[in-house]
């Protein structure tokens, strides 16, 4: 998904690290 990509990475990694969890 680009979509988190565009999206800055401040507070976005933690939450893409968590939909990886799931």
């Amino acid at each position: 998904m680009p979509l988190y990509r565009r999206l800055p990475k401040r507070g976005f990694n933690p939450i893409n690290k968590k939909k990886n969890d799931l």
